[in-house]
């Protein structure tokens, strides 16, 4: 297991866990597309997932966090992702999963980010941004394990604007115990 890509990987980390100001590491490999996995499940088991597995341990060891980022659908990837030991998951994205139902299955053993669609933080009006912000805390929020963020990243082409609305609606709306 000790070569390439994931020998760099364990040296980062080495260096990281010296960083007194450090509370998590974010690994960030989309996994998936749209429609599920890019490659199978099992596959993700015998080439990739060990390698998290080591980083989570190692992470949890020295009482950090592990977060991942991926895009896609994950609902086949899920129990393997809570399994490797992932803390948090970003971005549960809107155009692919349900983090209603996600929340549902696994919000009491991972947290979720995300979920305000980036077409949304594009086009929306600061009502739209409002009224789903306003959805998730009172659908997702309640009993914890849920962070308010964009559908993926915050690209240069989201309107400023909106961006501060999600943020603003958030502090509004998000405070717990959640309460709409």
């Amino acid at each position: 297991m000790e070569f390439g890509i994931y020998s760099f990987h364990i040296k980062a980390l080495e260096e990281i866990f010296g960083m007194p100001h450090v509370g998590a590491v974010w690994v960030v490999d989309d996994l998936a597309f749209g429609t599920g996995p890019m490659i199978s499940p099992q596959a993700f088991r015998d080439h990739v997932f060990p390698w998290y597995r080591e980083m989570a341990k190692r992470c949890h060891d020295n009482d950090l966090l592990f977060f991942m980022h991926s895009d896609g659908n994950l609902m086949d990837l899920l129990d393997d992702i809570i399994d490797i030991g992932v803390d948090v998951l970003q971005p549960i994205d809107p155009t692919c999963m349900d983090i209603v139902e996600v929340k549902k299955q696994y919000g009491d053993r991972l947290c979720l980010v995300g979920n305000v669609s980036n077409e949304l933080l594009r086009s929306g009006t600061k009502t739209d941004i409002e009224e789903r912000v306003k959805y998730l805390m009172k659908n997702v929020g309640p009993g914890g394990g849920y962070c308010l963020g964009s559908g993926n990243s915050v690209p240069d082409w989201a309107k400023f604007e909106n961006y501060m609305s999600m943020r603003e609606a958030a502090i509004r709306y998000g405070e717990y115990p959640i309460q709409l």
